[in-house]
């Protein structure tokens, strides 16, 4: 965590209690920072501290959103200029598939319509 003022800068690691003690600030308001790993940091503006004055701030950190994985396709599904497809899974099988997504907590889909970019007219 870091305190930040006009007049100084100051950093602390706080304890698994979250707590810290910070000894001869100057007078003065300050900007608390807290950071987490695994957390955005979040900061809180105007907090005066005056001599001998102790003051419980509270902080909620929200999860940083990670990325845990990627893929790249080195091949185009629909190349530049192809018709537009439409995919339709009918009768029984359409039945069959519901059931086993609803079972499994998935969506149920009917129908999965794919279209290809236009074609790009040549410059």
């Amino acid at each position: 965590m870091t305190v930040a003022s006009q007049a100084q800068r100051r950093s602390a690691t706080t304890g698994r209690d979250g707590r810290f003690t910070l000894l001869g600030l100057t007078p003065d308001t300050y900007t608390i920072t807290v950071e987490a790993s695994g957390y955005d940091a979040a900061a809180q503006p105007g907090v005066v501290v005056v001599p001998g004055a102790t003051q419980r701030i509270a902080f909620r950190l929200v999860r940083t959103l990670q990325t845990i994985g990627s893929t790249r396709a080195s091949v185009s599904a629909f190349p530049l200029a192809s018709a537009s497809d439409t995919f339709t899974v009918t009768g029984d099988a359409r039945v069959r598939r519901a059931r086993a997504n609803r079972r499994r907590g998935l969506p149920t889909t009917r129908r999965v319509r794919c279209k290809a970019p236009s074609p790009r007219s040549p410059g």
